[in-house]
């Protein structure tokens, strides 16, 4: 399968077993689908953060060159989520936390288990797609090596298509592809989770106020601000919506592209507005008492699932035959990527029936 099938190979991601089960598993608040307020999953992130960069690829200007030159920037961001475990980052950190304990010192990283899961589900990609979704060279499992190979060829491929337009005066980390997902994934999941936080009506407009009367100088900054302030205070979720999304389209727009291959903003204050956002995320969505009270019953959960896992309990036939089959550290390996793709539902209803029969 060559570069030109990208929307081939998009459409195998689609279809994968693991992809689908991100409908499944918490961005922020456990799916809510159907309910007073629909909240965002990590399907649903994936496919924003895929037009997010797209979209700041497209305004990029390289001087005739083809940003997307390989055609990975949509595949890279669907997949840049599909090793995330049951119950999102708080899930990542409780099965690290257990196989760090059994004596497993590489633990668990959701980034890492992306490639695991690309591997196990077979998903046909170019080397460079894959290379482009390592954004923590440094943190790779050793037996994906072979990866940091892929990642050094596809950094000279940058160089070398870019190298007519760009500077280069230090050699990159990783792939211009890798960089545009990771920017437009924060551009992506800041003014999402503040639209979930304030559709859902869990906040007021005090935080905007404040930051419209911090010295911003930006005009469309200050309209943006007592735009969203105004539709908080009137309960309007679809002006929220509307309001936080063209944010989002703001900062998608607001890069140039300077040397070794870096993306730089045009507008700070943009930037800094973010930042601050994500502030406010962090300590009144994040840390909100139903968030967390969500969060302390799934981790009880999580935790009770994993012991059973290292009882005995192995529901995936694929992962039975290679658990029974290795020992040691291997085991541990393979138990853990068996749990990296459990989704929250599955956790939530073995545990519930697990109880109901007790």
């Amino acid at each position: 399968m060559n570069k030109k099938n990208h929307l081939a190979k998009r459409s195998y991601i689609e279809a994968s077993k693991k992809f689908m089960r991100l409908a499944e598993t918490t961005q922020v608040v456990f799916p809510r689908n159907g309910r007073e307020e629909t909240v965002k999953t990590r399907m649903s992130h994936s496919y924003e953060v895929m037009n997010s960069a797209m979209m700041l690829a497209e305004s990029l200007d390289c001087g005739g060159l083809v940003v997307d030159y390989q055609k990975a920037i949509g595949n890279v961001c669907l997949l840049h989520d599909i090793g995330h475990p049951s119950f999102g980052h708080e899930g990542a950190r409780i099965i690290n936390e257990v196989f760090v304990g059994l004596g497993l010192k590489e633990g668990f990283d959701d980034n890492n288990n992306n490639l695991v899961v690309i591997e196990k589900e077979q998903l046909q990609l170019e080397p460079y797609d894959l290379a482009s979704l390592i954004k923590y060279p440094e943190k790779l499992y050793k037996s994906q090596a072979k990866y940091l190979r892929m990642l050094e060829n596809a950094i000279d491929e940058d160089i070398k298509y870019f190298s007519s337009k760009i500077k280069f005066t230090k050699r990159p980390k990783r792939t211009l592809a890798c960089e545009i997902m990771d920017e437009a994934d924060r551009n992506s999941y800041v003014c999402s989770d503040m639209t979930d936080f304030y559709s859902l009506g869990w906040g007021t407009s005090k935080e905007m106020l404040e930051l419209f009367n911090s010295g911003y100088k930006s005009f469309e900054i200050k309209s943006f601000l007592s735009t969203i302030a105004k539709a908080i205070d009137e309960k309007d979720k679809g002006l929220i919506k509307r309001t936080f999304n063209q944010l989002k389209i703001s900062l998608n727009e607001n890069y140039m592209l300077i040397d070794n291959l870096q993306l730089e903003p045009i507008n700070h204050e943009l930037i800094d507005l973010r930042e601050k956002l994500y502030e406010i995320e962090k300590a009144l969505f994040i840390h909100h008492k139903l968030v967390k009270a969500q969060r302390a019953e799934h981790s009880e959960m999580l935790r009770e699932y994993i012991q059973d896992v290292l009882e005995g309990y192995y529901p995936s036939r694929t992962y039975k035959e290679k658990i029974e089959k290795t020992k040691g550290l291997d085991k541990l390996r393979a138990i853990r990527d068996m749990l990296g793709e459990t989704t929250d539902w599955y956790v939530q209803m073995y545990i519930k029936n697990k109880r109901i029969k007790s």
